[in-house]
């Protein structure tokens, strides 16, 4: 099924495993350009390999550096 997301980016956050990275995975598959983000950094790697080889090898997956430890600002 073409769902028209050939060329599109993606990103998708907890993504180093269940949900997230299925969902990364269906995306990159679909042919879309797939950022992901997640807290654990091995994982993460292990995650953004099987997601670049969904996607035909093509580089539809890069990762995103965690922001574990931060606290959210305001904005004025």
């Amino acid at each position: 099924m073409d769902l028209g997301l050939e060329g599109n980016s993606a990103l998708v956050t907890a993504s180093s495993s269940g949900l997230g990275r299925a969902s990364a995975k269906a995306l990159a598959e679909a042919g879309a350009n797939v950022a992901i983000c997640a807290r654990g950094e091995e994982q993460l790697e292990d995650a953004k390999a099987e997601i670049e080889e969904a996607g035909d090898g093509a580089g539809r997956s890069s990762t995103l550096p965690s922001a574990t430890g931060t606290r959210p600002t305001t904005c004025s």
